[in-house]
């Protein structure tokens, strides 16, 4: 979390100081009458814009264009493919699954120590911004959100609280 804050403050830095190193050299040639100073003063400023710019299209357009399973995607069987701090055995991922039926239920076998039940129901809610599915048991719900990229997708439980970075991420692994 520090490292990308760190990341994007330098390249913050970097972009203002091109600007201003473009500027300055702009108005060294404008003071001094040196077109080709000016020239290249203005294509210096330029260059953070344009980085800037192709950044916020390129975000645009993964959004829309990456892969947003159906209901029908959703269904299949999961089994883990990744956990971030929490205390799982790799070898134990393989034994853990979740299976998605197209009746709308859903069961897990050797369950993890994950705040959902055994079996119960499921739902897909779809916004703009991310895809959710909500586990519904008789005695408790639970809440995932499915990570997706340009062809496929991961559904990932956050375990307790959020900014404690503990989840576990399943990946589909057969219709």
């Amino acid at each position: 979390m520090y490292l990308n804050f760190i990341i994007l403050f330098l390249l913050f830095s970097l972009f203002i100081g091109l600007f201003f190193f473009g500027l300055n050299y702009y108005s060294n040639g404008k003071v001094y009458g040196d077109e080709r100073k000016k020239r290249i003063g203005k294509k210096i400023i330029l260059i953070p814009f344009i980085i800037f710019i192709s950044f916020i299209l390129l975000f645009f357009i993964y959004n829309k264009i990456s892969f947003k399973p159906s209901d029908n995607d959703l269904i299949g069987k999961y089994e883990i493919s990744e956990v971030s701090n929490i205390k799982i055995d790799k070898n134990d991922f393989e034994k853990c699954k979740l299976v998605l039926m197209k009746n709308g239920e859903f069961y897990v076998e050797n369950k993890p120590n994950i705040d959902i039940c055994e079996n119960g129901k499921y739902n897909l809610y779809n916004s703009e911004d991310e895809i959710r599915i909500n586990f519904n048991c008789s005695n408790n719900n639970a809440l995932a959100t499915i990570i997706s990229n340009l062809s496929s997708f991961k559904i990932e439980f956050i375990i307790g609280d959020p900014d404690s970075s503990e989840s576990i991420s399943f990946k589909k692994i057969e219709n």
